[in-house]
């Protein structure tokens, strides 16, 4: 029987599949152009112009990497909230 993956891997692998796919709709369907982009602005404070796929790809990549390093340090693997 295959390895399973913990909740945090599949986030993090979810993640990136989604926005990878979303991307890639969009550079398809729209002729190579990407929708999808997000300013936040708080008061005076704001954001620069980001594209929500690409927000879920560095979320995902994030996750998976905190996973790793979090189970390296102790040099067994954890039960993190991800995965309970």
């Amino acid at each position: 029987m295959g390895a399973r993956l913990g909740r945090c891997n599949f986030m993090g692998l979810a993640l990136i599949w989604a926005g990878g796919t979303s991307n890639l709709i969009d550079r398809v369907a729209r002729h190579g152009l990407v929708t999808g982009f997000v300013i936040i602005r708080i008061g005076p404070l704001h954001t620069g112009v980001f594209n929500a796929a690409d927000v879920m790809i560095m979320v995902g990549l994030a996750i998976l990497i905190c996973h790793h390093w979090k189970g390296r340090q102790t040099g067994i693997p954890q039960l993190t909230a991800c995965d309970a």
